[in-house]
């Protein structure tokens, strides 16, 4: 009898997955893949979108023509719920889709860790396509009011690079006044990175006029306003929340095994601790033998191995393990076709790097591209 392998969410690993798929040319199998978009926004070049470096096309990657060369029914949906124990998925709509084998690559959500406003009157910039669709529209709207304030909640690469993209962007407008402010509970930015490459970071916000607050713990948002410890109270027409990473709600409660921030738990094969049948990759899980940051390079490192335990699983075969990386390389781009390089100790910056940034992420994409 056919079997089903259902592949929900369409992030790094799962194109990875997609595009090694369509060299098996599996025809014993039935295979889905479910996502909210046909279309997946490369992470590593979000900022470049933001600062007006890319189009939008430059940045994508077709998930419906991908899964159609490998066979794949692609399902327009955004997942609400697991029931293991029918091996069945819930949509939002209402559908449920039954599976042999599920692989969840449905990356996180913006943890608001409780804070009073925060999801109503705060961006959150996961999911990418929504802070992409809020940054056309301030852009429209920018046009006719040259005078913006805007605030960034998270000191991480990803809260610095959004911040130095956007006044950016907003500066190539010739705008008569640009106002910009980044808060991190955190004492430094880029806590996880060497101290040269904050250096050179915090140097980009200072001469660029972006107030940081450090050791600022936010209290409450309201409309207008950000109410933090150590600061005064802040004002912003628009402010975005790039602190933390939160599972999706619904994966607490499907009875899998997961950390205590309620990623799911996997062993070094990518497979649920809890569900055989079950594996997860990216954001979403929690490698529990080898923890690591939230970052895209070790969803991408771990497209080949779930690719190739996604179909032992399903034949019956013996499943490899994955061992990441002790550290990745980061490029962080610094508003301008500028960047900072970061793996350890070592550290580089200049418009070279920017270009060798550009090169990696451009080929990325085309790997994908039919």
């Amino acid at each position: 009898m056919m079997k089903r392998l259902l592949l929900a969410g369409g992030g790094h690993a799962h194109i990875e997955v997609l595009r090694r798929l369509a060299r098996r040319n599996l025809r014993d199998v039935e295979l889905l893949l479910v996502t909210p978009s046909p279309l997946l926004i490369y992470t590593g070049m979000l900022p470049g979108l933001i600062a007006g470096h890319y189009r939008l096309g430059e940045c994508t990657v077709n998930l419906a023509a991908l899964a159609a060369k490998a066979g794949c029914q692609w399902i327009a949906g955004s997942v609400s719920g697991l029931e293991p124990q029918r091996n069945a998925i819930r949509l939002h709509d209402g559908r449920q889709i039954a599976y042999d084998v599920l692989s969840l690559d449905v990356g996180s959500v913006a943890q608001h860790a409780g804070v009073r406003g925060a999801e109503r009157f705060a961006i959150p910039a996961r999911p990418m396509e929504g802070l992409v669709r809020w940054w056309k529209a301030l852009l429209n709207r920018f046009e006719a009011q040259p005078s913006l304030r805007l605030g960034i909640v998270g000191g991480g690469a990803g809260g610095v690079e959004l911040a130095l993209a956007m006044h950016h962007r907003l500066t190539f407008f010739g705008a008569t006044k640009v106002s910009l402010f980044l808060v991190t509970e955190a004492s430094t930015i880029v806590p996880d990175h060497h101290p040269e490459a904050r250096t050179i970071l915090e140097h980009a916000l200072q001469s660029r006029g972006i107030n940081v607050h450090t050791r600022s713990k936010v209290a409450e948002v309201s409309e207008g306003r950000l109410r933090a410890t150590r600061s005064a109270e802040l004002t912003f027409d628009a402010l975005v929340w790039v602190a933390g990473a939160a599972a999706p709600a619904w994966i607490g409660q499907t009875g899998l095994a997961t950390d205590d921030r309620a990623f799911v738990a996997v062993h070094d094969t990518l497979q649920s601790t809890s569900h055989g049948n079950v594996f997860a990759a990216g954001d979403v899980a929690d490698l529990v033998n080898h923890p690591r940051p939230k970052a895209g390079v070790f969803a991408v490192r771990e497209g080949p191995i779930l690719e190739r335990n996604l179909v032992a699983s399903l034949r019956g075969g013996r499943l490899a393990s994955y061992r990441p990386q002790k550290h990745a390389l980061a490029l962080i781009s610094t508003g301008a076709r500028h960047a900072v390089a970061s793996r350890g100790s070592l550290v580089f910056s200049g418009d070279w790097v920017w270009r060798w940034k550009d090169w990696i992420d451009r080929r990325f994409v085309a790997r994908y591209r039919l």
